[in-house]
């Protein structure tokens, strides 16, 4: 998953008073915070917190044309501000920020769709400044296809400094893509080349990133790695001017220009379409279904499921050997990359049952193991929904918040409820009522949040699958007495409150922090000391925090409504412009990066075992790096290293194991990775190298991410 803040924000924040941190009406123990501004300017908020547990994306109503967001200071309170002001006819759509929000990704798009109007694809870069990927004029919408000159969005790297955008051709400052995929990094725009050999028509060539199937998306699964440099990209199923019919293509292409056919058929085999499934977050593997023939051992003429490596090009097939006439349903890949669920109406490997619905945890050490079975292949559904919301999968992989109306515990019964499921395949009914009563019809798990279909990648599960926040009209605990909507946490067996359960209006859950330290609900009526309107506010929950003293005295009557003194802009992108009680305090080493190792480097390391990296960042905090190397068949790490980073940049000195020092002093290759992180930053940096035994005294770089 993957999806923070810094930089600046622009004239359109302005200043006021936040509302005191308090506990949660609904759970003793926790501390609430208001994440969307003082004063709703008479609409409701609409939103998401984000993963980070810091952060938050809003809009005051939907009809609000500028994007706003929050950023949690250091002494617990927050700051808010806007997006660059727009045209009165636009509409300013924040589609997606960097995991520390340093960059925003932008869409532009006109409020009355008046075609030959103008739209606009943009970044706010950390710095504050803007800097422009695509303007065009709005189509006439039933012009052919073909003569659509649009830019859309389609996925970033961790960092934000990659994207990637499907565009008309000739509409970019870049040469044209045969694809109509482009990569812009750092403000630099070039094509994507898959090098397919399908017809040159639009119908055939117009490639997607992950690709025309909605897989899992709350934690990351769009098909691009953390480090921007890997993604997955499919040509969907199309017939040519000659009516000759074309299946989908999937491919994965690195930065470098090379590009795999991930479903190239076996030999001899026909041609199959292929969908993609998930992507582990180093890019190194590639989880894709497909009923073709792409195995030796896959004879049984379903749909299966493979892993690719992209470094090798090496096809597995997942899902049973070549006796099981088996067929893969919905599948969600853990975005970690270490386990993928999936189900299937017939057995995997001789586990499961013709007819039910098997449910199954594959994992590269242990393979396909049968979690639990329910009646109906039905009752396992992983399909994004905006009205039940996905089941979803923790980012590690070792748990799952599965959204069914099947009764698979004793205490289960009703409609549509929501279960815990983990590695073991032990069962937890999450929404089960504890009185024993039916479950009712308003039950989920939240849907992703999304701007112009883009979603924004927050979770309801933390990344450890040990807290799951959803909401429900069901009274769970004695407090719950509105018969509305309210969100909810359920751990350790138990769920709890979050909104207060007595206010006559919806309360609706809005994510959880991968740490599992920050929940989010939205919610009508003034929870807080200094919140007066009554319109519907976004709120983080800190849970198992001591809140902090009060705050001021509330403010009274209209005060509390009135308008705030602008903030001046400074070009310090560690100050921001806020609604809040002073500048942004600076976090804990915001941004950081490392300065990879050349091939100089790598051959020293191949000779002595030892590499100093070089990480710059943002403000002082701990940086720690590891590396690990491919041994056995499996990734083992064999160096690490940390140190507290003073001014901005840091010298970390890894030292390789003895083991992995043993097999380059024999002459042998050793593929390894290596992985820097930073306190208080959600993502990480990560970068994978082949080294050459010492016996050739070489070093070459394999893949940079």
């Amino acid at each position: 998953m993957r999806r923070a803040f810094a930089g600046l924000l622009t004239a359109g924040a302005v200043a006021a008073s936040v509302g005191a941190l308090a506990p949660s009406a609904g759970a003793a123990g926790n501390a609430l915070e208001l994440a969307s501004p003082l004063r709703s300017e008479g609409f409701n908020v609409v939103g998401a917190g984000w993963p980070d547990g810091n952060h938050a994306a809003f809009k005051q109503g939907l009809i609000d044309a500028n994007a706003r967001y929050g950023a949690r200071n250091a002494d617990g309170s927050w700051s808010y501000g806007t997006l660059e002001p727009v045209e009165a006819t636009t509409n300013a759509n924040l589609l997606d920020a960097a995991d520390d929000f340093s960059t925003k990704i932008v869409y532009e798009a006109q409020m009355f769709l008046r075609a030959g109007e103008p739209e606009t694809l943009w970044v706010q870069n950390p710095d504050g400044s803007k800097s422009t990927i695509a303007e065009w004029e709005l189509a006439d919408p039933f012009a052919p296809a073909a003569d659509q000159r649009t830019a859309r969005y389609s996925g970033r790297s961790a960092d934000g400094r990659t994207l990637y955008v499907n565009a008309s051709t000739g509409l970019l400052d870049a040469p044209d893509s045969s694809d109509h995929l482009y990569r812009w990094h750092d403000g630099e725009l070039s094509p994507v080349e898959l090098g397919d050999t399908r017809p040159d028509e639009f119908a055939c060539k117009n490639a997607v990133i992950g690709g025309s199937y909605n897989p899992y998306v709350s934690q990351g699964q769009e098909g691009v790695s953390d480090d921007g440099e890997t993604i997955v990209a499919a040509l969907p199923y199309c017939f040519d001017s000659n009516s000759v019919e074309h299946p989908p293509e999937l491919y994965a292409w690195n930065a470098d220009g090379d590009a795999v056919l991930l479903n190239r058929p076996y030999a001899g085999a026909p041609a199959a379409g292929a969908e993609f499934r998930g992507l582990s977050a180093d890019g190194g593997t590639v989880f894709f279904t497909s009923a073709g023939k792409l195995t030796a051992d896959d004879d049984n003429g379903f749909l299966d499921l493979f892993a690719v490596d992209t470094t090798t090009g090496a096809v597995t097939r997942l899902s049973g050997g070549s006796a099981d006439r088996s067929g893969i349903g919905s599948t969600i890949v853990a975005a970690g990359g270490g386990a993928v669920w999936f189900a299937s109406p017939r057995p995997v490997d001789g586990q499961g049952t013709s007819g039910r619905g098997n449910l199954f945890r594959w994992t590269p050490q242990g393979g396909a193991k049968l979690l639990l079975q329910t009646p109906s292949p039905n009752d396992l559904n992983f399909q994004t929904s905006f009205i039940s919301g996905a089941s979803e999968l923790s980012y590690d992989g070792t748990a799952m918040a599965l959204v069914s109306t099947a009764d698979l515990t004793p205490d289960a019964s009703g409609s549509q409820k929501i279960y815990r499921i983990d590695a073991s395949g032990a069962i937890d009914c999450v929404s089960c009522r504890p009185d024993g009563r039916a479950v009712g019809g308003g039950t989920r798990l939240t849907p992703p949040p999304a701007s112009n279909g883009v979603y924004y990648g927050v979770p309801s599960i933390s990344a450890d699958g040990s807290k799951i926040v959803f909401e429900t009209s069901d009274a769970l605990v004695p407090q719950d007495q509105n018969g509305r909507f309210d969100a909810y946490l359920w751990q350790g067996g138990e769920s709890t409150l979050l909104s207060t359960g007595t206010q006559p209006a919806d309360a609706n859950a809005a994510g959880i922090s991968l740490d599992g330290g920050t929940a989010y609900f939205s919610s009508f009526g003034a929870l807080l000391p200094n919140t007066r309107d009554t319109f519907s506010k976004l709120y983080a929950v800190r849970l198992g925090a001591t809140p902090p003293p009060q705050g001021p005295a509330p403010c009274a009557d209209d005060a509390c409504q009135g308008p705030g003194t602008p903030v001046p802009v400074t070009p310090n992108p560690a100050s921001e412009s806020f609604e809040g009680s002073g500048n942004v305090i600076p976090a804990l080493v915001r941004s950081f990066a490392p300065t990879w190792p050349g091939k100089s480097a790598l051959g020293a390391l191949a000779r002595r075992g030892t590499l100093v990296l070089t990480v710059t960042g943002s403000d002082a905090g701990t940086v720690g790096a590891t590396v690990q190397a491919r041994i056995g068949g499996a990734w083992v790490q064999v160096g690490s290293a940390s140190k507290t980073m003073a001014k901005g940049r840091v010298k970390l000195t890894l030292k390789l194991s003895r083991k992995a020092r043993k097999q380059l002093a024999a002459g042998r290759s050793l593929r390894i990775r290596v992985t820097v992180r930073a306190a208080r930053v959600a993502g990480q940096r990560s970068a994978t190298f082949t080294l050459r035994g010492t016996r050739t005294a070489k070093a070459e770089r394999v893949v940079r991410r």
